[in-house]
């Protein structure tokens, strides 16, 4: 190829650029978010409050441990209101992460669900589930020490008669490696 088809080439790509206009975004806030905010699940949820045995139906815990969940991972995930908006509360955030925990539900049915945009539910999902993690993980699933290692061992071995096992999982086949020189003694 010659140099002036690579120049004309160049040059139709810049024109082709600066004739495309941006897409600039059209709204702070989607407008019909704003306008159907109090038809969110947010405001189903704070109904579902007076009752119980919906509320744990509906989020797969019971309202006692929602508000102690809530406690303890509020630092974690609040957010201050600004001149341009408010905040969501740690409440609605702890709500649309267990809703999204409990059923699967895609982001974008979440959008529709708890009338807040795409991108706000997946931050909102990966900040709280991240604060989960950090705040619950080393009080519930600490590393174990070897004693341990060896009562979770011994506890199994009890119960099912396999040896040298911490646990199984349901309806996951793996298969098993008979170790070299080691014949018999694997089960």
């Amino acid at each position: 190829m010659s140099s002036s088809s690579d120049e004309e080439i160049a040059a139709a790509y810049l024109l082709l650029k600066k004739r495309r206009k941006k897409t600039n975004r059209r709204f702070w806030v989607n407008p019909f978010y704003t306008i159907n905010l109090g038809y969110s699940s947010y405001i189903v949820a704070q109904e579902l409050n007076h009752d119980p045995v919906k509320f744990h139906g509906f989020y797969r815990m019971s309202k006692r441990t929602f508000q102690t969940l809530v406690e303890i991972i509020k630092p974690e995930i609040s957010k201050r209101d600004t001149n341009y908006r408010k905040a969501v509360s740690a409440e609605e955030r702890l709500l649309i992460t267990l809703r999204y925990l409990a059923t699967g539900d895609s982001y974008r049915a979440l959008t529709y669900y708890f009338m807040r945009g795409l991108t706000t539910i997946s931050n909102i999902i990966a900040t709280t589930t991240e604060a989960i993690w950090t705040v619950l993980q080393p009080k519930y699933m600490s590393t174990p020490t070897p004693e341990k290692w060896t009562s979770i061992a011994d506890r199994y071995y009890t119960l099912w008669n396999i040896p040298n096992c911490l646990g199984s999982l349901d309806g996951k086949h793996f298969r098993i490696k008979r170790l070299p020189k080691n014949g018999i003694n694997v089960l």
